[in-house]
């Protein structure tokens, strides 16, 4: 169990392995408006900010433990939640959307070795 209260299994990685780069769905539900800026605020510098509420993010596994670690210390665990699902390597034209979506520029953000690399293409 991590010092934030939240359990987790992180797989141990080897120099040897490379970890692959998955998108993830961030969202989130804070039920204080201060806790909900702060976690906010540290989203939108990791993360795509897609709706009010849900981001994307690109990295490896480990990356995203790291950043849910992060947000752990900012929320309340008996109040707020923040959850990830992976969507895989999906191409941002596979995706099916009905209504007027988000314009996201750059295609896609990547954490890599804490550098934040930006991909160029059509967004979604």
């Amino acid at each position: 169990m991590s010092t934030s209260g939240i359990e987790h299994i992180c797989p141990t990685y080897t120099d040897d392995f490379v970890s692959p780069i998955v998108r993830y769905v961030i969202a989130y539900d804070i039920a204080s408006p201060i806790r909900l800026r702060r976690v906010a605020r540290l989203l939108e510098r990791r993360a795509i900010r897609t709706q009010k509420s849900v981001f994307l993010f690109d990295g490896p596994e480990v990356s995203l433990i790291q950043l849910l670690d992060e947000l752990a210390v900012l929320i309340n665990v008996k109040e707020d939640v923040v959850q990830a699902w992976p969507l895989g390597t999906v191409k941002p034209e596979k995706i099916v959307v009905r209504g007027t979506p988000a314009v996201i520029t750059p295609a896609a953000a990547v954490l890599h070795d804490q550098e934040l690399i930006f991909v160029k293409g059509r967004g979604i």
